[in-house]
């Protein structure tokens, strides 16, 4: 696996590096058999790196809500499979809620405690 994809699961990424809860890379890898999870990974590490440059030391999580790609229930214009991510505080607080897709791209919706109306 590529450092970059690497860096999203990493816990000494970066200084600020978010907690990681929920699924792994072993779990993404094993619950796609036949796909290449690469770009989803990228995009998992962009969406930490943006988080913590938005919300700063407000941003405390980054949660993997499930490891296998799926169609979005929430977001039935989605039209690429998807793994959900979430931004929490250290209290669980949402911040903003994130598809990583399986080509690389990523969408986010920001809470109203994130920032969002």
């Amino acid at each position: 696996m590529s450092s970059v994809a690497s860096r999203a699961f990493s816990s000494t990424s970066g200084k600020n590096a978010l907690k990681r809860l929920g699924a792994t890379v072993a779990d993404i890898k094993a619950q796609n058999p036949g796909k290449d999870v690469g770009p989803v990974l990228n995009a998992i590490n962009r969406i930490e790196a943006d988080a913590e440059k938005r919300h700063g030391s407000k941003a405390a999580v980054l949660r993997i809500q499930g490891a296998k790609l799926h169609k979005s229930t929430k977001d039935q214009t989605e039209a690429l499979e998807v793994i959900t991510i979430s931004i929490e505080t250290e209290k669980g607080t949402r911040l903003e809620s994130d598809h990583a897709r399986e080509d690389g791209t990523s969408s986010q919706k920001l809470t109203r405690a994130g920032g969002g109306k």
